[in-house]
Parts: structure tokens; sequence; C-alpha cells
């Protein structure tokens, strides 16, 4: 049993284990490591993904993976981590960010235990049991890139402090950079576990480059890492895949492997789990084999606020205002179609990066107001619909909307939306972007939702007469008006069609 336990450690901690020894030379034969569970993978969703999460770190355990991605937040993000691996072993994470300071502060806290042993004498006389652990600490800070780092992109750094069970303590830190290199590619670069654990020690210190590629229509995230141990020289490659099957449920698959003779085949292999989202909360799992011995399993609870929309700026030479990177027109197709999708989250990003471009497009606008009100965030909404007929005041149907809300926010006991309500701004927002058929569609869902919903009615018959159906279009006018009477500039525009008096 205590030598299985020491087999295992030797495997999570790569080729060396100075966490037994500090002194203990690597099978190199020209370095010493010490903390070697900071090499460990930091949350589950990384884990899944093979550890191909330099260019993809977005939450809080950024300040270990690559500090940078704590940029990307805009909102308070907590994580709490358990993996199990065996033998009495295990490895915890405490991570949490928020906004501060004119970017992202995180702090991480992870505890390793070892398991227990037997310590004996020269004569193998039984002196104790004894039960040690390492106990690490981090706190970081991320931000957006400024003008003279290009403008684009997000820099970070964070710095470790670890206290050995063996005794001994270790400093450390890490820097990182991601860069967006094209709409839906960045690529990322990390330094990691720079320091020194003593008694002529090094943490293990890494160098790893990934790129990200996500396809938001289609929600799928695939990764690509590579990195090299500074230390014990050991090369290694990493691949991951995510697919969003649902907005509630994604699943994972990754690839890792060591370049080098493992002996155990440890940390090599095929990697996998899930993700569960829930509003802000969440919960991930993730199994990764550590060669013949054990299987890890790690169990994550995940913690997001709500998210604004975040336009990441570039400044041109010799301006002093930020110009956006992004085309104001391909932002608000995509986010359209991901809104149509019923991705609003990913929808609401993409219309806050239109309007970075273009702060006076108001369709963008009406699009984020539709996200925000699909996530709940109906005084949001209220101040993006605003904001759409202020720049385009002669939009009829969202200014009676905008009255429905306005209602129920000034009601003693505010009223639920309507059914349909959601379908029918979905059929606004893909007419207003010339999609007539999705329009069609999405009026269709709203009055299947509530028959008697007067403007999806109308809406039907605005496709139809745009799609050439000049009768179905006079079919669907007159239920509308039948609906609500008092529409007198529905009744205008029939009588023109009609030729009726």
């Amino acid at each position: 049993m205590i030598r299985h336990s020491v087999l295992v450690l030797i495997l999570l901690s790569g080729p060396v284990s100075a966490a037994i020894e500090p002194d203990t030379v690597s099978n190199t034969g020209a370095a010493r490591i010490g903390a070697g569970f900071l090499a460990l993978d930091a949350g589950a969703r990384p884990a899944a993904m093979g550890g191909a999460y330099t260019a993809v770190a977005d939450d809080a355990t950024s300040v270990w993976w690559n500090p940078s991605g704590l940029a990307r937040l805009n909102a308070l993000s907590a994580m709490a981590t358990y993996n199990t691996i065996g033998e009495g072993i295990s490895l915890s994470h405490i991570a949490g960010a928020m906004p501060a300071w004119g970017g992202v502060v995180g702090a991480s806290i992870a505890a390793y235990t070892w398991g227990s042993y037997e310590v004996r004498d020269q004569y193998g006389t039984k002196l104790k049991d004894e039960s040690p652990m390492d106990v690490g600490g981090v706190l970081g800070y991320g931000f957006a890139n400024p003008s003279w780092l290009g403008g684009r992109g997000w820099s970070g750094l964070s710095a470790e402090f670890v206290s050995l069970g063996a005794g001994g303590t270790a400093i450390g830190g890490n820097a990182g950079v991601i860069m967006p290199l094209a709409r839906e590619l960045s690529a990322g670069l990390a330094l990691r576990n720079l320091g020194t654990a003593g008694k002529g020690a090094s943490l293990p210190a890494k160098v790893t480059g990934g790129a990200e590629y996500y396809l938001p229509v289609w929600r799928v995230r695939a990764a690509l890492d590579a990195g090299y141990g500074l230390v014990d020289q050991v090369a290694s490659i990493a691949g991951g895949v995510e697919i969003a099957l649902h907005p509630v449920l994604a699943v994972r698959v990754g690839y890792r492997r060591l370049l080098t003779d493992q002996a155990l085949n440890g940390l090599s292999g095929i990697t996998g789990g899930v993700g569960f989202r829930l509003g802000a909360v969440g919960l991930d799992y993730a199994f990764q084999p550590m060669g013949d011995l054990v299987t890890s399993h790690r169990f994550a609870l995940y913690y997001a606020g709500r998210k604004k929309p975040v336009a990441q700026p570039v400044l041109d030479a010799g301006m002093k205002k930020p110009k956006s990177a992004f085309d104001p027109a391909e932002e608000y197709q995509a986010a359209t179609r991901l809104s149509a999708a019923g991705d609003h989250a990913a929808a609401a990003t993409r219309a806050g990066n239109a309007l970075a471009a273009d702060p006076k497009m108001w369709q963008a606008w009406q699009v984020l107001g539709n996200a925000q009100y699909a996530q709940g965030d109906k005084e949001g909404a209220l101040v993006s619909y605003k904001r759409a007929l202020e720049i385009n005041p002669g939009n009829t149907q969202l200014a009676g909307f905008v009255s429905q809300l306005e209602s129920q926010k000034k009601a003693v006991t505010p009223a639920p939306a309507a059914p349909g309500d959601l379908e029918y701004q979905e059929s606004v927002t893909l007419y207003g972007a010339g999609n007539y058929p999705g329009a069609l569609e999405k009026a269709g869902a709203a009055i299947r939702a509530n028959s008697g919903h007067w403007q999806a009615w109308q809406m039907v018959g605005n496709c139809r007469y745009a799609m050439g159906d000049k009768t179905g279009a006079i079919e669907a006018y007159r239920y509308s008006l039948k609906l609500n009477p008092s529409n007198d500039q529905l009744k205008g525009f029939l009588r023109e069609l009609t030729g009726e008096k």
C-alpha cells in the first residue's frame, strides 16, 4: 500500500516528486522539482478538455492557468473543485475573481493531501503515521491590453506562495497573454510556476502555448496546447473539444500526451466530462486517467454573475479614442443568429460588439434588449429598447412593447410577460435583419404560445407581404385587427392594400 501511494505521487508530480523529498533528483539528472502538485490541472472543465486551456481560460481558475484570462470576466466568478485521486490523495481548489482597479482580480487556494504513510527509523521500527498536506495560494490581476501593447487582447500576472507539508516554503509566479487573431480564433501564451522551492529545488516551471477556435452558432469550442517543462525538460501536447448540446448541458473530451518515456503512463491519454449550467450556477465533472494505478475524478461547483456585453477595443495610431475591432454588420448578423438559436448570452455579447463599433445601430440595441429580456433582465432590456427607439422612433411595434413593459413596471404587482412575447421580439429582430422566413417562423411560434397575440399576427402579415403573399398578409392583418381593433395605423395600411374605404 505504501509503495502504491508513492507511485501515485510520482505520477502526479511528473517525472519527479520532490514533494516527498525536495532534494530528489529528476529523471533527467539535471534538475530538482518541488511542489509538483502545482503542475496538476485546476478545475474540472480544463481537465476534461485534456488541459488544453491556455487560450480558453475564462473563469476564476485562470489565475493558475493563464492569468490574462481573468480580464475576460466582467462579473463575479467563483469555483470550488475537489479532485479524488485515490489512496487517500486529493487536490482541492477554491477560486474567485471580480472586476476591480480597471481590470479583474483573482485569488485561489489549493490544498494537496498525500494520504497517510508510516514513518519508521533505520531499524524498521514504526514511529508514527503522518498525513502531510501542501497548501498553495495565488493572487493575480488581468487587464485589457493598453495601446502601447497593441490595444488588443488581454494580459495578466499572478504570484504564488506554497507551504510544503514536508517542510519549507516556495514562492513563484505566472504570466500570460491571450490575443484574438480573428473573429472566432484566439491564441494564448503562458509562463507557469516560475520560482524556487528551497533546498536547491525549483517549482514545476512550464511554458505553454495554445489556440482556441469557437463557433458560437454551433456552440462548439476546440482547443490545442503545446508545452515544455523548463525544469524537467519534458514536452507535452494536448487537445480538447467542448460542445454545448443545450444551454444547460455541455460535453467535453480531450487528449494529453507527454512526449517522453512515462513508465507507468501517467498524465497521458483520453479525458472527458460534462458540465451543467442553470442560470448563474453550474456543476462540472471530469475524469482523467493517471496511468495504470488510478483514475482522477473531479467535481467543480461554479458560479458566474450576470455578464454585460463585452467589446474588445483597439487603438489606431494617432487616435485618442478607441475604435472597435469588430465589423458592426457582421456582429449584428451573428447576434441575430445566436438569438434565434436560443444562445442569448452569446447574442448579448455579439450585439455589444456591434454597438462598440456603431453605437447608433438601433437594430443591435434591439437584439441586446431581446437577449437581456430572455435572461430575465427586464430593466436592462427596457434601457436597450429605449435606446433603439431614440435612434429609430418610427419602430411602432417596439414602441408598443416598451409601453407594455413600462406598464408592468408601474403596476403595484407586476404582471408576468404574456406568453409569446419573447418569440415575437425575436421575430421583430429577424424581420429587421431581412430574414422574413425566420421572422415568420418565430411569429408563428408566438401565436402557438398565445393565439391572441395581435402583434404576432401583424408580424405574420408583414412577413407574408414582404415575401409576396399579399392575400396571406391581408388575412393575417384582418385577424390582428379583430384582436386589437384600435390599431388605426394597421387599418390605414389594410385599406391601401385592399382598396376598401
